[in-house]
C-alpha cells in the first residue's frame, strides 16, 4: 500500500470513529461570554437505577443576570412515526453561575434523543437563546 493510501484509509477510521455516539456523553459545550451550555445525551441514570435520563447544564465563571434552561427526553414509540416526549422540571436562576434540569424517565429498551433550550442573559442585558438543541439518537438497553 502506498503511504498516500494508508493516509487516507487511517483518515477515512478516525472520521468513522467520531461519528459514534456513547450514551452519556454531552454534546461539547457551545460558549457564550464566559459561560458554557451541555447538552447531556440520553443514557442509563447513575442516580436514579432503572431509569434513562438526559441532564442539561449551563455553567459560567462569573454571575449571570439571568440563566434558564429546559430538558426534554423523547422514546420511540412502537407507533412507527411517533415518539414518547418527557419534559424535566425547568430551571431558572437570577444572579446565578449554574443551572441545570433533568428529564428522566423509567428505562425501557428502545431509541431515545435528548433536547433542550437554553436562555442566558448577561450581565449587559444581552440575551442569547439556544432553542431545539438535538442530541443525536442513542440506542439504550436497560441495566
Amino acid at each position: 500500500m502506498r503511504p498516500g493510501i494508508l493516509g487516507s484509509v487511517i483518515a477515512a477510521c478516525i472520521a468513522a470513529l467520531a461519528t459514534i455516539v456513547i450514551p452519556g456523553q454531552a454534546n461539547a459545550g457551545e460558549r457564550i461570554g464566559d459561560c458554557e451550555i451541555l447538552l447531556d445525551h440520553p443514557h442509563n441514570s447513575g442516580h436514579r437505577p432503572g431509569t434513562v435520563d438526559a441532564d442539561m447544564r449551563i455553567r459560567c465563571r462569573t454571575p449571570q443576570k439571568y440563566l434558564g434552561v429546559e430538558s426534554f427526553l423523547y422514546r420511540e414509540s412502537v407507533n412507527p412515526g411517533h415518539r414518547w416526549m418527557v419534559t424535566g422540571k425547568p430551571s431558572k436562576a437570577e444572579n446565578a453561575k449554574y443551572v441545570t434540569s433533568v428529564a428522566f424517565e423509567d428505562c425501557q429498551n428502545a431509541k431515545y434523543q435528548s433536547k433542550a433550550n437554553f436562555l442566558i442573559i448577561d450581565n449587559a442585558g444581552v440575551r442569547h437563546e439556544r432553542f431545539d438543541v438535538w442530541s443525536p439518537v442513542v440506542d439504550i438497553t436497560c441495566k
